[in-house]
């Protein structure tokens, strides 16, 4: 299954936060901030077989004022991949919604949320976007777009998942409650 990581392109600048004067300091590149992007471009060549590469879904983003917060607004994103992909996209915040539409072939980009009030982020210490992409069992099967030898051996995280390259395992309760309350949890694509 293709797999495509953000720590890969630090090469390549993304101009998101444009509506506060643009990137902060160390976060101008897909590498800092392009994890909506990586799942993006992952869910497009799952869902429809088409490999873009990862400046293909910057313009996207930046064209499509995706990037006027820091990361992407996958509220924005989403809907444009919709249209030009030729895919179902729903917006959900419901976990049984998540798992059955993941049981029938669609995936969801998770928006999850960081470290807040001594509490360590599951998927990382900051906001974050990973990609579920099945449900294998009463677990849900992700990419994560940071992925890193070290990064589910914390505490806080360890236990909570399990890994198996290139993949991460979380019951649905945990992926859900990672995620920001008052945040759209999933944004679910598939084909038509």
């Amino acid at each position: 299954m293709f797999y495509i990581n953000q720590l890969d392109y630090p090469h390549i600048p993304y101009n998101h936060n444009m509506a506060h004067g643009g990137p902060p300091e160390g976060r101008t590149s897909v590498k800092t901030s392009g994890c909506g992007l990586c799942c993006s471009c992952m869910v497009v060549a799952h869902q429809t077989g088409k490999m873009l590469p990862i400046a293909e879904f910057v313009k996207l983003s930046e064209e499509n004022l995706a990037n006027q917060e820091l990361g992407t607004d996958m509220k924005v994103l989403g809907p444009v991949l919709a249209k030009l992909f030729d895919l179902e996209y729903v917006q959900s915040s419901d976990k049984d919604e998540l798992i059955a539409w993941l049981k029938d072939g669609g995936e969801a980009i998770v928006h999850a949320q960081g470290d807040k009030d001594g509490h360590i982020g599951v998927f990382s210490n900051r906001g974050h976007y990973i990609l579920a992409t099945a449900m294998v069992g009463d677990e849900v099967q992700i990419m994560d777009p940071s992925d890193k030898p070290e990064k589910y051996e914390i505490e806080g995280r360890k236990g909570l998942v399990r890994k198996e390259e290139p993949f991460i395992y979380a019951a649905p309760e945990v992926v859900d409650e990672a995620c920001y309350a008052d945040r759209i949890h999933f944004h679910m694509f598939k084909k038509k």
